[in-house]
């Protein structure tokens, strides 16, 4: 659990990270239609566009991704997008590995980065 409001912690070293959506993300509730989107993502990768039959039975099963969460409130945090961890931390093959750090010539890298990125919730 964490000591105090994720965005809050998060800020407390990123003071000046900006949203790059003009309306922002952090802090906005997520739809159910995007929460379905976002778990089709899962599925199908972000090469392909998820079909109408999978969306629907996606819906019939009130599924939500696994990967890419809100917090407990259905709220873009943090780490909605963002691993804080380094990958490694965690077992290979588990699912909190998805989006680490990456330790590459002494620098810390994230895979967030770019419009290919924002094809987990938006299809571009």
């Amino acid at each position: 659990m964490l000591i105090d409001d994720q965005v809050l912690l998060c800020r407390s070293c990123h003071p000046h990270h900006k949203d790059i959506a003009s309306l922002g993300h952090v802090g906005q509730t997520i739809k159910p239609e995007m929460l379905l989107y976002m778990r089709a993502r899962e599925i199908t990768g972000l090469l392909d566009v998820p079909s109408d039959d999978l969306l629907k039975q996606l819906g019939d099963q009130h599924a939500k991704p696994t990967l890419m969460v809100p917090d407990g409130h259905g709220k873009v945090v943090c780490s909605t997008c963002h691993n804080p961890h380094q990958y490694g931390v965690f077992e290979t093959g588990c699912d909190l590995n998805d989006r680490a750090l990456r330790l590459v010539k002494g620098h810390l890298l994230t895979p967030i980065r770019g419009e290919t990125f924002c094809k987990h919730c938006h299809n571009l």
